[in-house]
Formats: C-alpha cells, sequence, structure tokens
C-alpha cells in the first residue's frame, strides 16, 4: 500500500528488481485507500486492470486517467468512506472502450463528476456503481447494455436518461430528483420495484 505525501504522482510503466524488469499491469486492492494527500495521479498505459478500492476515500483526488488498455475497475474503486463524503472529487473521467467491467459501487458517492459514457463493451452496470453522484446530470450507456443493477444510479443528478436494452433492477434511479425524461428503448425487458421511486 501507498503511504507517500505527494499531492502529484506518476505511476511507473516498470520497475526493476534483482536485476529483472517487471511490467505494472494492475494497481492493486486498496493500493492507495484512504490517502489524503493525492490531487493528481498519472497511471501509465501498461495498466490494465484497477482493483477493488485502489483509490477509495481519496478525499482530494481530483484528476486521474483510466489508461485505453484498462478492462476493470473493481468494487469501490473510486468510493467514499459514508454518506459523509470522502470520495474523490474529479469533475470528469474517460472510461476506454477497452473496458469490460465496472463493479458494485465503483464511483459511489462521486459527487463532483457530470457526466460518463459507459464504453460499449459493458454490459451490466453493477450495483450502486454510480450511486450517489450528486452532480452527475449525463449518463450514455451502451447499445448491448444487459443489467442496470440495484441502485446503480439512485440518488444521482440524471436529468435526462435513454436505456436501449437490458432489465432495470428495482430502486435502480431512484431518488433521482433531477430526473424529467426516460426513454426506453425497444430491447428493455425488465423495469424493477421502485426502479424510478421517489424521482
Amino acid at each position: 500500500k501507498y503511504h507517500g505525501t505527494f499531492q502529484e504522482l506518476e505511476v511507473p510503466s516498470y520497475v526493476i528488481y534483482n536485476g529483472k524488469k517487471y511490467i505494472i499491469t494492475e494497481i492493486g486492492s486498496s493500493c492507495f485507500n484512504g490517502n489524503k494527500n493525492l490531487r493528481t495521479v498519472v497511471l501509465p498505459e501498461t495498466i490494465e486492470i484497477i482493483e477493488n478500492y485502489a483509490f477509495f476515500g481519496c478525499v482530494k483526488l481530483t484528476k486521474i486517467n483510466i489508461p485505453y488498455n484498462v478492462t476493470k475497475i473493481g468494487e469501490g474503486a473510486f468510493s467514499r468512506y459514508s454518506t459523509l463524503g470522502g470520495a474523490p472529487i474529479f469533475t470528469q473521467i474517460t472510461l476506454p472502450n477497452t473496458l469490460t467491467h465496472l463493479g458494485d459501487g465503483a464511483f459511489l458517492g462521486c459527487e463532483g463528476l457530470l457526466e460518463i459514457t459507459i464504453p460499449e463493451k459493458v454490459e451490466v452496470i453493477d450495483n450502486y456503481t454510480f450511486s450517489y453522484c450528486l452532480h452527475l446530470g449525463k449518463v450514455t450507456l451502451p447499445a448491448g447494455l444487459k443489467s442496470i443493477g440495484e441502485y446503480a444510479f439512485a440518488g444521482s443528478g440524471i436529468e435526462n436518461i435513454t436505456i436501449p436494452n437490458g432489465t432495470i433492477e428495482m430502486l435502480a434511479f431512484a431518488q433521482c430528483d433531477n430526473l424529467k425524461n426516460v426513454t426506453f428503448g425497444d430491447g428493455v425487458t425488465k423495469i424493477g420495484n421502485s426502479a424510478f421511486g421517489s424521482c
């Protein structure tokens, strides 16, 4: 786990240990968990996986890139400590086209996030993935989407949403106070209990 005090950090693409070169392909579980100093992180293009809780509770993180080779962002990777806050405070993030997996609560409570486009290879948006992203006003979903999990966007700032396909689980968009328009594609097969409750 990283315990440094740098405000800006560039993760190297490789390290040399005992004379052997090792390519860095993964940000490990809880690697930067709870770091109170980091503001900017630059990840190398060799990264393929951002594991569970990697940047959980990085309360001052305002800028980070997601490299174009990343296929997985794990559970709670950029989420917060509690309802009192504690998630990274970046306003934008670009998800690469290689991405296939977004874990439960990956961006839960990222209140500064303004918009997000989910890449075409993502078929499932897990439970709580973008819940309580209070200023998340614009979301673009992929055509091949199969499922939107429970509370996936609950309490977010979404104003308009087009859902092309798949199932919408219970409370997926609950408490989205700003939601004005929802467009359902022909491929939507299920709308769960209170999926849009208290909107």
